[in-house]
């Protein structure tokens, strides 16, 4: 029993201090078993009227006859109390009480003092929560008791709780399972526009570092075109917030250029010998492991883009079913963010192979970027969905936390119900073994100390103040801005110009779907040329869309060098929703392959951004 002030003003501290202590004697507790600490200044204090006796209640009973002065004074310490704890050897070879407890053994403890977030005062000194929950931790190890009940009064308690609930649980540690956690990191976008892409990628490197999941077993993927871009205001400096840290630091280049490829994306994941034969990193794992992937880029239904190529969610999830039945892994969790993400899982992703994924929207829905400077960086800084993802594990104990209660904050703060998301919304899903959702997130993104947590170098910004923008309209966006922002002439005709020249490569894509559609409508004779242009219907039909999407890409509009053109894919799943014979299929794709070789010119199918 502990009493933590002194001083005439601290009178109920030390009297609810020697209530408990008769309490508990009261019931029964030995005394030999009873610790008390208390500063000793209240009973015979000037200003007490009734010298020598203390109360807790008006009129109540003396609750200082009998107290013994096992420490009081200055040993009322911090140092002392964790010592008596912990049963130190030393304070007892002064003659002092310590608790000398064992393995079957309930500890009861009550402290009553004042406090502040992260800390409970000890007179003149502080009990550090951090230091508390070490010390509950090693005598958990040393087999010092079998329950141990704490409970304290005072101000900012509810938070010292919550660092005892967290850091004195060591089953909740990543080590619980048997195995390794490895983590895949790829940024599929290149070029300025994709500024947030890279940035969230080299947010989620630290972040894992940080979280202590070892180099040796972090893989990451980037085009490395940003950081020393040469509209990059601040060189070799990149951040994911405003007036945030520099995230560029220490990356390592593992894939960069051309070698970030669908290709050799699958071949890391599946841990490639020919690739780790070239001296190139994989994920070298096992049964026991447990596999954390991030991807972040442009996307449409079924299909992710790479810097020059892209990949379909028949080819992902075949992959991830390989590893499952080569036993790569234990449970692998995979945060997909692009445009159209839930496609990718959605009605393919088996729910018995170990595998969970979390993807930043529906499969018929767009994904939204956040920090948009047009100022200074001239480009968005992050992302809806990563902001959320990030924010979570920078400010709960994952070791804590669970799968599910992060795909619930980032659902819930990411969805148009909730007031900070402005221009836009997008709806979280989440596919595969949910199961996983009960894991707590340390085991795929490690965990950092609960005091590291808290002592975050600044504050998330918010969201509110900045603008949310689409993936594909951040071009537009740029340019609309920068027309608005200047009072040069010159300089507004120049960005008037460019905007004209995005609207004209968007307006030349659109006129020739339009043309396109017209052509092929007999095949079509139920739905007018509108709504297969405009519509969203779900897929099916995946052998007929990728055949259509392969010609177009091939034949017509370069996706890769043609971002806006990927937004357009829809309107081939509306086209193959139709179908009604495989052969109306045939007769799509060679129209296509017709309509282009006619009609799209090689210096307009381009760059249309």
């Amino acid at each position: 029993l502990c009493a933590g002030a002194k001083g005439w003003e601290n009178y109920a501290v030390t009297a609810s201090v020697y209530h408990a202590y008769h309490e508990m004697r009261a019931n029964g507790i030995p005394d030999e078993r009873i610790i008390v600490m208390h500063y000793d200044d209240i009973t015979h204090n000037p200003l007490n009227p009734t010298p020598g006796i203390v109360t807790n209640v008006l009129n109540g009973t003396d609750v200082y006859r009998g107290v013994p002065k096992h420490y009081t004074g200055a040993d009322v310490n911090p140092k002392n109390f964790l010592g008596i704890l912990k049963g130190d050897r030393g304070l007892a070879k002064q003659g002092k009480r310590v608790v000398n407890s064992g393995p079957n053994d309930h500890i009861f403890v009550y402290v009553l003092a004042h406090g502040d977030p992260g800390y409970t005062e000890f007179l003149d000194d502080k009990l550090m929560a951090t230091d508390l929950n070490n010390a509950l931790i090693d005598m958990h190890r040393n087999n010092r008791y079998a329950k141990l009940v704490f409970y304290l009064e005072s101000c900012e308690s509810v938070l010292v709780a919550v660092l005892l609930a967290a850091d004195a649980l060591p089953n909740v540690k990543p080590g619980e399972f048997k195995g390794k956690i490895w983590v895949v990191l790829c940024a599929g976008g290149t070029g300025w526009n994709n500024y947030s892409i890279h940035a969230n990628v080299y947010h989620a490197y630290q972040m894992v570092r940080a979280n202590g999941i070892p180099d040796e077993n972090i893989i990451i993927m980037h085009y490395d075109d940003i950081a020393n871009n040469k509209l990059n205001p601040n060189p070799g400096v990149v951040i994911n917030e405003p007036d945030g840290p520099n995230l560029y630091h220490d990356i390592p280049k593992h894939y960069t250029g051309d070698d970030v490829n669908p290709n050799n994306f699958l071949a890391v994941l599946k841990g490639d010998p020919e690739l780790a034969k070239l001296g190139k990193k994989v994920v070298n794992s096992g049964p026991d492991d447990h596999i954390f992937v991030y991807f972040i880029d442009h996307g449409s239904p079924d299909l992710i883009v790479f810097p020059k190529e892209y990949l379909y969610g028949e080819e992902l999830n075949t992959a991830l079913k390989d590893m499952h039945q080569n036993k790569r892994f234990e449970k692998l969790v995979f945060y997909l963010e692009t445009c159209e993400s839930g496609s990718m899982f959605d009605k393919m992703l088996p729910k018995n192979i170990g595998v969970y994924a979390m993807a930043s929207s529906k499969p018929n829905q767009d994904s939204w970027q956040a920090f948009c400077d047009f100022e200074k960086y001239k480009a968005c800084l992050g992302g809806l969905f990563s902001y959320y993802w990030f924010k979570n594990s920078e400010t709960a104990d994952l070791r804590v936390e669970t799968m599910q209660e992060q795909f619930e904050f980032v659902f819930n703060s990411a969805n148009k119900s909730n007031p900070t998301v402005i221009n836009g919304t997008q709806q979280v899903q989440q596919y595969g073994d949910l199961s996983i959702g009960k894991l707590p997130v340390s085991q795929f993104q490690g965990f950092r100390k609960v005091s590291d947590v808290m002592n975050r170098p600044h504050d998330y910004p918010s969201i509110e103040d900045w603008d949310v923008v689409k993936i594909s309209d951040i071009p537009i966006y740029m340019a609309e801005n920068y027309i608005k922002s200047t009072n040069d002439i010159n300089e507004k005709q120049i960005y008037v110009k460019e905007l004209e020249s995005i609207l004209k490569g968007r307006q030349y894509v659109d006129n020739s779907m339009t043309e396109y559609v017209n052509s092929i409508q007999h095949l079509m004779p139920n739905i007018e040329t509108n709504a297969i242009l405009n519509t969203k219907r779900e897929l099916n039909n995946r052998l007929c869309y990728r055949q259509l999407v392969d010609t177009f890409h091939q034949n017509c509009f370069n996706l890769n060098q043609n971002p806006y053109v990927v937004t357009k894919l829809q309107t081939f799943v509306n086209i193959c929703e139709q179908m009604r014979e495989s052969s109306d299929a045939d007769i799509a794709v060679n129209r296509l392959i017709q309509y282009c070789k006619r009609n799209v010119k090689p210096n307009n199918a381009l760059n249309v951004i």
